[in-house]
């Protein structure tokens, strides 16, 4: 059993569900029906920290990041906010100072898979 983390669309028909254990599925029918796409959870895990934050956040794993990471923070409309991308850096710190309070998501992409968490702005 995979209970529901967070769902969010950037669409009327396009949108993700996170399951608590990591597991991401993306429908482009607006979730009518079935889901027809599926990401497992990346191997690879990252603390966000703080949350909730005013000014930077952080991103570390407990192992060695090779390669690029892609940090992006979304509305809970699902609206691409801002985006960073990064090489060979752990931890990584992006601004958020400029963020409205309230209540986002962040999905981290590596070589390893798609991590989605929340992210709350104070």
């Amino acid at each position: 059993m995979n209970p529901l983390y967070t769902v969010f669309f950037n669409t009327v028909s396009n949108g993700w569900v996170a399951g608590s254990t990591g597991t991401i599925l993306n429908t482009t029918n607006g979730g009518y029906d079935t889901f027809i796409g599926e990401k497992g959870p990346a191997s690879q895990d990252f603390t966000l920290y703080p949350n909730p934050a005013s000014n930077s956040i952080y991103l570390a794993s407990d192992r060695e990041v090779h390669g690029e990471i892609i940090a992006g923070i979304f509305s809970i409309q699902g609206q691409l906010i801002k985006s960073e991308t990064f090489l060979n850096r752990n931890p990584v710190e992006m601004d958020v100072s400029l963020l409205t309070p309230g209540i986002y998501f962040i999905q981290v992409k590596s070589e390893e898979g798609i991590l989605l968490k929340k992210l709350i702005i104070r």
